[in-house]
């Protein structure tokens, strides 16, 4: 509800703590995550919440890189070319690796 007040199209979330990576659909946005895998503890973990009208327009998935970082490719206006968006979560200085 807090994207669809400020009309935000995408968001980079971070510390998301689902496990694997995978999407949940609302009435506006898709969120998409990336996280340790099942059965790791559940501290990182980075997402895009994006709007539903640009989500179906993805001609690639979101890629998971890791717990820690993930990239998407929403087209722009003109067919061939594309917006780079990577969601990166990088814990304080005094947090361990």
């Amino acid at each position: 509800m807090e994207l669809a007040k400020y009309n935000i199209d995408i968001a980079s979330l971070c510390e998301t703590r689902f496990s694997e990576s995978g999407s949940l659909n609302d009435l506006e946005h898709s969120f998409l995550w990336s996280g340790k895998p099942e059965g790791e503890r559940k501290e990182a973990g980075v997402g895009c919440a994006i709007k539903k009208d640009i989500a179906t327009k993805l001609t690639e998935k979101p890629r998971p890189v890791s717990d820690r970082i993930m990239t998407m490719r929403p087209p722009l206006s003109s067919k061939d070319n594309f917006a780079t968006i990577i969601s990166v979560y990088a814990p304080t200085m005094t947090n361990p690796d």
